[in-house]
């Protein structure tokens, strides 16, 4: 009797054992699906003694090429292969929590995890073997990461660089319009105006203005708003973009409004778009950092992890200042 009431004990672990297994199976591969599915993988595939990756949501690839291309380089001293997950049309379904997961069931040595969202706190993925993934966080850091190597400009400096740019604009602008148009990263955009602010010195204290919206179907992909303040900007005026999108933004709405002589457009990041506008004059500046150079940092923090622990801050990248057709 006893025998049997025991028996039946074993039969359900034995079923919630499996059902457990299952439920973890269809957990990772569903995540290798979704990853997958939506990026597209290139890299080196021949037989190194490591595996890393370097994967973000970002919809523009052109900073996670760069990011490869340096990482790549980097990883030739240390024999180890690296993985590239590159955004297609449908690379903003993939979190970067996913692509953490995905990294952990890989098993990689390390991932480095490009990101514009101050908001997502990053964390070592455990893999099945029970070891820690190690991460080299680009682009926009939050506080609460836990665990992980931050590797970008210092925030504070790219807004002492801004300032410097429009004190060399001639004449120097009265009105200065930031275009804020995403939550993912506005506490870094505060920080930098402040930045801008205190590199100031009297008499010459322009009015800042913030302007913000939010991706929508309007016209240029932006919100309509920021192109009707755009339209109304008094000559003279410069506009400062806080990312890649925006700068190519706002060089289409004063193209748009035919007032490509009267603006100054000032940005940070670079892609292939930004430097169409910069070789026809339309965008003053573009400020950037050099992704490859990054790219490096991370691979040398990683394994700088994987030998000491978190042990030393990597040395903050170059910061690039990209000067528009008219002004070479």
């Amino acid at each position: 009797m006893h025998m049997k009431k025991y028996s039946g004990y074993i039969l359900i672990f034995i079923a919630v054992l499996i059902a457990a297994v299952g439920c973890f199976t269809a957990y990772y591969t569903n995540i290798i699906i979704r990853t997958a599915g939506t990026a597209a993988r290139s890299g080196d595939g021949g037989q190194r003694s490591y595996h890393l990756l370097v994967a973000g949501t970002r919809e523009d690839a052109d900073f996670l090429q760069k990011l490869y291309e340096g990482a790549a380089r980097a990883a030739e001293s240390y024999d180890a292969a690296v993985e590239l997950l590159t955004p297609t049309t449908l690379a903003q379904n993939v979190s970067i929590q996913s692509l953490l997961d995905y990294a952990a069931y890989v098993c990689a040595d390390g991932i480095i995890v490009y990101t514009e969202d101050e908001n997502i706190v990053v964390t070592e993925p455990v893999t099945v073997r029970n070891t820690n993934v190690a991460v080299a966080v680009v682009g926009t850091d939050n506080e609460k990461n836990g665990g992980v190597y931050f590797i970008g400009a210092d925030t504070a400096e790219l807004g002492h660089t801004v300032a410097r740019t429009i004190l060399g604009v001639e004449p120097r602008p009265n009105i200065i319009y930031a275009i804020e148009n995403t939550d993912k990263n506005k506490a870094t955009v505060r920080k930098m105006l402040a930045a801008v602010r205190e590199t100031f010195v009297p008499p010459y204290a322009p009015q800042i203005r913030i302007l913000s919206g939010k991706n929508g179907a309007e016209p240029g992909g932006r919100n309509q708003r920021i192109r009707s303040e755009i339209a109304e900007m008094e000559a003279g005026s410069a506009v400062v973009c806080f990312s890649a999108d925006d700068t190519v933004f706002a060089a289409q709405t004063v193209i748009d409004f035919n007032m490509t002589e009267r603006i100054t457009i000032i940005g940070l990041y670079e892609n292939s778009e930004t430097q169409k506008y910069l070789d026809r004059g339309i965008i003053h500046t573009v400020i950037s950092v050099d992704a490859e150079e990054i790219g490096e940092q991370a691979v040398a923090a990683l394994f700088r992890r994987n030998e000491n622990g978190y042990e030393g801050l990597p040395a903050a990248p170059t910061i690039r200042v990209l000067n528009g057709a008219n002004r070479r």
